[in-house]
């Protein structure tokens, strides 16, 4: 009897330790979950905008200073544009988050033309984005 009074405790922490650790796990999990929907909706929106004032404040808020500084505003801010004439008209179809980079699948409204962004992200500078690919699906 002393040794299942000796035990129980350890064995109640350890429980607890357990499930505190698979909390922990399934939270971090739906936070990198939300902040790869927050990236994607934002690159998104800034595609959709044709306000050159909404490109550059989403650059300025959302690209690391290495990517800034790179390409600089202009060419940033002309790409935002150049996406906008041909997918102003879309919505998000999937986004996925992998190590350092959030994938946004999205379609056109217009034909269904589909489209994925592949946005690398720097998680220790907030998640700020430090580079961009377009993969264009068949028409």
């Amino acid at each position: 009897m002393i040794v299942m009074k000796i035990h129980t405790p350890i064995r109640m922490v350890a429980l607890s330790f357990f499930f505190f650790v698979i909390g922990i796990a399934k939270s971090n999990a739906q936070s990198n979950d939300a902040i790869a929907e927050q990236i994607a909706t934002s690159f998104h929106e800034a595609i959709k905008s044709s306000d050159k004032t909404v490109c550059e404040t989403y650059v300025v808020e959302n690209y690391s200073k290495k990517f800034l500084e790179q390409h600089g505003m202009s060419k940033h801010v002309g790409m935002l544009e150049r996406l906008h004439k041909d997918f102003s008209n879309s919505k998000i179809t999937s986004v996925k988050k992998t190590d350092n980079k959030v994938s946004m699948a999205i379609e056109r409204t217009s034909d269904k033309h589909k489209v994925t962004f592949e946005l690398s992200v720097d998680a220790e500078d907030d998640y700020k984005v430090n580079g961009i690919s377009v993969e264009a699906g068949e028409l």
